[in-house]
């Protein structure tokens, strides 16, 4: 064993310059004052880095996959995680989450790293949270993979690369040297301006043992500890990998790196008096949220405001009105995309949309052969936002059921898209739904209807072509032809 670890810093050596030996002296922390940098600079860092250069407190989560767990393909087969562009772009839009922590390190796929950086572009530069991409072991890839997806990583635009299971100071140096070879700009304590994180992960029994002399070895951003690893590596001994995390984190704050640990809302608490720096949650954004807005002010953070009927500011909401009644009256053909098993009913079926009354509320009928059930409601609100609802009418003109579900159009809107995220009102009357996402886009020459239901598989997409307007149809059900 000792003879691969020799193996590995020989190997770390010819791969990179500049790499000092182990014995380096305790530096500053990140949180004091001989750390930390001026506003200007703070300000060219992503969300969690501007916080950590600080020395703050950064709340994340595990970027959760958009496909239902367990689901599979027509031959049995598990189909892997999926990321898109879309749910990157909510993510990133969330004004709780301060990083994202994209998990490859089971199945590493260079595409979700390209759908997350793509997404995450969208969202203003200051505020966005940092992408933090966690890749598989140097010991089950090996060095030169290890090396070339560290490159790959942080060339497709990632704010960082997260490193797990380093098992001893010989391989943390080879770590460092793969971030050195491509040229990483690594905040860490002798570069407090950098801008690239990169994280090491302690998680089994030797590791601990060697955390000191892991922790000395310069050139990475935080030394974590991984508590579900290390608990199994320590045959279920909770309180004791408990307790070694602790000593990892200590061992990392000691040469000014702060650490990274995983949270509930029962461990919350916990996680913050021990003074981790980066809390990590998992679950949806739904069960995230309320854990972030109770730790924030723990660490005296100021709680963002929720988002309201006024999310979309009235410019933009306006605008985007404003593109739809300029086919008032105009009714269109369009066809599904790629449609699923669920969406049988509407294949083969003749759809029209219908742009119907035109004010401050642009109601659009959507016509699925005969069944004129369904209505899109575009309304802008007195606070200048702009709400979509599902109108769902019998054919005696009388309400379904289920109807007046949608939700607000989220602050990232434009003149030209909109999402709309399923409000209270929907998690009550679908709760399958609560986490339904409709995005509506117009052109000059198509207009988009979407739904995604994130943590599922469920999609659904229909566009008409502006470009050819066909004869208008019956009024909805519910209306007539002189009312909308």
């Amino acid at each position: 064993m000792m003879a691969r670890w020799m193996g590995l810093a020989a190997l770390a050596a010819g791969l990179t310059t500049g790499v000092s030996g182990l014995g380096v002296p305790a530096l500053p922390g990140y949180g004091s004052p001989a750390a930390q940098v001026d506003d200007a600079n703070a300000q060219t860092g992503s969300s969690a880095l501007t916080l950590w250069k600080a020395g703050q407190t950064a709340f994340g989560m595990f970027v959760p996959s958009e496909r239902a767990p367990g689901a599979t393909d027509a031959q049995g087969n598990r189909l892997p995680p999926l990321y898109t562009e879309a749910g990157a772009r909510t993510l990133g839009s969330n004004a709780l989450l301060d990083y994202l922590f994209l998990n490859l390190e089971g199945r590493y796929d260079a595409d979700a790293v390209r759908a997350m950086v793509a997404g995450l572009k969208s969202v203003n530069a200051a505020q966005r949270p940092t992408l933090l991409v966690r890749i598989p072991t140097i010991e089950a890839a090996g060095a030169d993979s290890t090396k070339a997806r560290v490159a790959q990583v942080l060339a497709l635009g990632a704010d960082g690369v997260v490193i797990p299971h380093v098992r001893s100071a010989d391989e943390a140096q080879l770590a460092v040297s793969f971030l050195a070879a491509a040229k990483a700009d690594v905040w860490s304590p002798r570069n407090p301006n950098g801008r690239i994180v990169a994280m090491l992960m302690i998680e089994d029994k030797g590791a601990v043992a060697a955390m000191q002399d892991i922790a000395a070895v310069p050139g990475y951003s935080l030394l974590s500890c991984g508590i579900g690893s290390l608990t199994r590596d320590m045959g279920g001994d909770g309180p004791g990998a408990e307790a070694a995390c602790q000593r990892v984190r200590d061992a990392g704050e000691a040469r000014g790196m702060p650490s990274m640990m995983t949270a509930t809302a029962t461990t919350l608490e916990d996680r913050l008096a021990r003074q981790y720096r980066g809390i990590l949650l998992s679950g949806s954004v739904a069960q995230v949220e309320p854990i972030i807005r109770d730790g924030l002010p723990r660490v005296r953070r100021t709680v963002p405001a929720a988002p309201s009927d006024d999310a979309s500011t009235s410019t933009t909401s306006l605008a985007f009105l404003e593109n739809l009644r300029a086919h008032c009256g105009k009714a269109y053909e369009g066809q599904l995309v790629n449609p699923q098993a669920s969406d049988t009913a509407m294949q083969g079926k003749r759809l029209v949309m219908h742009v119907r009354g035109c004010g401050d509320t642009v109601r659009v009928p959507f016509h699925v052969g005969d069944d004129r059930s369904r209505t899109w409601v575009f309304t802008r609100t007195a606070s200048g936002g702009l709400q979509l609802k599902h109108d769902h009418r019998h054919a005696d003109g009388s309400e379904d059921r289920v109807t007046q579900y949608g939700g607000m159009a989220r602050p990232t809107g434009t003149a030209a898209r909109m999402e709309f995220a399923a409000d209270a009102h929907t998690a009550s009357l679908i709760p399958a739904a609560r986490s339904n996402v409709w995005t509506v886009e117009v052109s000059a020459t198509q207009f988009s209807y979407q739904l995604r239901r994130e943590g599922s598989d469920r999609r659904f997409r229909v566009d008409f072509d502006l470009t050819k307007p066909v004869t208008p149809p019956p009024a909805p059900w519910g209306a007539s032809s002189t009312t909308p």
